[in-house]
């Protein structure tokens, strides 16, 4: 019993994480000044990181909102820049990615940055690979903070349809799950 305690502490002091459903304790930390790439990507020194369990629009990706596109994707990217940009961050990796990018929950002070992008509604739970920010995407929807505030389509389904990754038929667009588009579709 001792040791089920010391081991759900451990877990818990070390930003512990779901993958697919797995849990994973995350490797050591890095350190290193941040700059943003995009909405969901960061250099932390010299190491690129990927945000974990998040996705946000593609850097030239366009919302919907009263009518009227807008830069959602910039938005996100500026955004993250905000955040992170000459100041000192710790991330830990969860896993590594297919591009060598470190899949990471980053921290700025005692800021979760993965958190902040998902409740400031710049970026969605990414529930291929988690669920952990599902509860800030909720609330960042119910409030109408970022693209939220509109009408987008699911970073991962742009993406997808460019090739570089992401399963067409498991993605949140809006709030609701959606098929790839038919032939009979607009966006198709």
């Amino acid at each position: 019993m001792t040791q089920l305690i010391l081991l759900l502490s451990v877990l818990a002091l070390s930003g512990s994480a779901t993958v697919k459903g797995q849990a994973v304790i995350p490797q050591s930390p890095f350190y290193g000044l941040g700059h943003s790439k995009d909405g969901d990507s960061l250099m932390v020194g010299r190491r690129e990181v990927r945000l974990f369990g998040i996705d946000a629009p593609e850097f030239d990706q366009t919302c919907s909102r009263n009518g009227e596109r807008w830069a959602c994707g910039v938005e996100a990217a500026d955004h993250l820049s905000r955040l992170v940009t000459g100041r000192d961050i710790r991330c830990r990796i969860i896993e590594t990615d297919q591009y060598g990018r470190a899949v990471s929950r980053c921290t700025v002070g005692i800021t979760d940055i993965n958190a902040a992008m998902v409740e400031s509604g710049y970026a969605t739970a990414f529930r291929d690979y988690s669920t952990d920010y599902v509860a800030a995407e909720a609330r960042a929807k119910a409030a109408k903070r970022g693209i939220w505030s509109g009408t987008f389509e699911a970073p991962a389904l742009i993406v997808a349809r460019k090739g570089m990754r992401g399963r067409p038929d498991q993605l949140l667009t809006c709030g609701r799950r959606d098929q790839t588009p038919g032939p009979a579709d607009p966006g198709a």
